[in-house]
């Protein structure tokens, strides 16, 4: 169980660095134990900023606010600044209309089990 999930962390930071976001980056770190929470508890889908936020800034020391903010700012840099071929394969949207930052999660999660 913890390979896998060290298995899936490793691939979740390899496709956040394909987009063109670095887990260096605060944002790319939140987006990151984001990822490895929905993976430990898909539910947190349901119920992105009442419980998988908070859940984020508890793991990363921080607040809700800065996570929110990091997440959103994270996913605009994904969308106006990374791999625009492979984010179309993903989220299926196009440049004009991109996904909310808890769909751009569940689109992230999802393609990260194929």
């Amino acid at each position: 169980m913890e390979e896998e999930l060290e298995q899936y962390q490793r691939q979740a930071q390899r496709l956040l660095l394909q987009l063109g976001l670095h887990a260096g980056w605060r944002q790319g770190l939140y987006l990151l134990t984001a990822l490895r929470l929905i993976h430990e508890k898909p539910e947190r889908l349901q119920l992105v900023t009442k419980w998988l936020y908070p859940d984020v800034a508890a793991a990363c020391h921080t607040t809700y606010a800065a996570v929110e903010r990091g997440i959103r700012v994270a996913c605009d840099n994904i969308w106006y600044r990374g791999n625009y071929d492979l984010l179309i394969r993903i989220t299926y949207f196009d440049r004009d209309r991109h996904p909310s930052p808890s769909l751009m999660l569940a689109y992230l999660y999802q393609y990260l089990l194929t």
